[in-house]
């Protein structure tokens, strides 16, 4: 399904994008995601527990809104086209999914968030980042707050380390007219527990029994 609606999109409408929304559309939850090409169904998709991840929190402006179709046609045409620097940063930003696996697995947060950084380090050299976009992203750093973009749209997601950090980042992002959102972020997670059990029931996921591990 998830490859079925991509092609939808890319074939019939001509927008240009991954298959993680039809994914995560597909199974919900919270999932890790292999996009292996040699894969029939494009990939591999890993379930996980929801309580393994860290205080969170997301932030936009809301009129910094961008079609994340543009945001991403021109990295894909430099890849169809073998651009080294994009093929190996992609590379780069795919490892990183496995390599926080391991902190997130073991609750270490300082770890995960310095891939969060990574990441968003990567995708700088090769797109065309929008100002009021990475400003969000310095803003949170400047409160020692690990952040990245949620997708290519322009919201960011970062982690806090506790009320009180989020309470100052609130502040400071209000102050740049961006809106933060960490109880929106909750009601998030809550949705995602309550339905904990039909989470862990994607196709080939090693963690698929609903008796693992549900939230």
């Amino acid at each position: 399904l998830p490859r079925f609606a991509r092609e939808c999109e890319t074939d019939e409408l001509g927008m240009s994008g991954g298959l993680q929304d039809q994914v995560i559309q597909t199974y919900g939850g919270v999932l890790f995601m292999d996009f292996d090409s040699s894969n029939p169904d494009g990939g591999r998709w890993e379930a996980l527990d929801p309580a393994l991840l860290p205080p969170l929190f997301v932030a936009w402006l809301a009129e910094a809104g961008t079609d994340s179709g543009v945001t991403h046609r021109a990295a894909h045409e430099r890849f169809d086209a073998g651009d080294t620097e994009v093929v190996d940063t992609m590379a780069a930003i795919g490892r990183l999914a496995e390599r926080a696996l391991t902190p997130l697995t073991l609750g270490d947060s300082a770890g995960l968030g310095v891939l969060l950084d990574e990441n968003f380090d990567l995708r700088s050299r090769i797109y065309d980042l929008d100002p009021r976009h990475v400003e969000l992203v310095e803003t949170a750093r400047r409160l020692g707050a690990p952040a990245n973009y949620t997708g290519s749209g322009g919201a960011i997601v970062g982690l806090h380390r506790d009320e009180d950090h989020l309470a100052e980042l609130g502040r400071l992002f209000r102050r740049a007219h961006a809106r933060p959102g960490a109880e929106l972020f909750r009601q998030i997670l809550q949705l995602i527990r309550m339905a904990g059990r039909q989470q862990y029931l994607v196709p080939g996921s090693s963690r698929a029994d609903p008796a693992r591990g549900a939230a």
